[in-house]
């Protein structure tokens, strides 16, 4: 990836590895798909669901367990371009916590879903 990158004249900024959260992540997805399952089934036949299902248990499994992890990698052209830290991230997703949960005291969607 580096070398694709520096190929395209782009610079790598920033790396962050997901590895446990991204667990939780697909935990939540998977919870919230089967809340829906009934407005799902509306679109869906049984056999997507199943396939749907053990893909979000399976690669939980593989992020928990086994050596699994998801990286994101900020590339610009210009390093003015990038900001210096990650705090811009948080602001980002305050702003959006606030509108999309604007009943739930923390703001955090994962109350919901528990």
């Amino acid at each position: 990836m580096t070398q694709a990158a520096g190929r395209q004249g782009l610079k790598i900024f920033d790396m962050e590895i997901m590895r446990g959260h991204y667990a939780e992540t697909l935990k939540q997805w998977r919870q919230a798909f089967r809340q829906n399952g009934a407005t799902i089934r509306q679109d869906y036949d049984e056999r997507f669901i199943r396939m749907w299902e053990f893909y979000l248990i399976g690669y939980e499994y593989f992020f928990r367990c086994q050596d699994g992890m998801v990286f994101q990698l900020q590339l610009a052209h210009d390093h003015n371009a990038a900001p210096l830290t990650r705090r811009c991230i948080s602001q980002t997703e305050d702003q959006y916590r606030k509108k999309l949960c604007p009943k739930i005291s923390s703001g955090k969607l994962s109350r919901l879903i528990s």
